[in-house]
């Protein structure tokens, strides 16, 4: 649902640059899908590198691919107890932040920090009250 919000906005700019240029609505939609193959490559990326987590899909998994599960792995298990780690997350996945701020050095440097044993006390959800 986000990635066709997302498309209908980039249908709307290029209909309002067009007709603010030329006076009329475009003859080629070229430029709309080059726009829009822009913004969807990402969560396409994103859902297709996790289908491949699965043994079932028959598709070759690079070393890039193999490198992403492991980090997006680290995440997970990090983001069960780092809030800040958690709230980057749910950025990315919500499509509100690129992928890459989950590569930022304050993130990656966060999954070397050891996982607590287990939680001190009840879980705490990521607004700090219990979950």
């Amino acid at each position: 649902m986000s990635v066709a919000a997302i498309g209908a906005q980039v249908l709307d700019r290029c209909l309002r640059e067009a007709r603010a240029q030329r006076g009329a609505l475009p003859g080629s939609g070229l430029d709309f899908q080059r726009r829009l193959a822009r913004v969807v490559d990402v969560p396409w990326e994103l859902s297709t590198l996790e289908d491949l987590r699965y043994r079932e899909v028959e598709a070759p998994r690079s070393l890039r691919v193999r490198a992403l599960h492991a980090y997006t792995g680290a995440i997970h298990v990090a983001a069960a107890y780092d809030r800040e780690v958690a709230r980057r997350f749910l950025r990315v996945v919500h499509l509100l932040d690129a992928p890459s701020a989950l590569l930022r050095p304050s993130v990656a440097l966060r999954l070397l920090l050891p996982a607590p044993q287990r939680w001190a006390g009840e879980p705490r959800g990521l607004l700090g009250g219990a979950a």
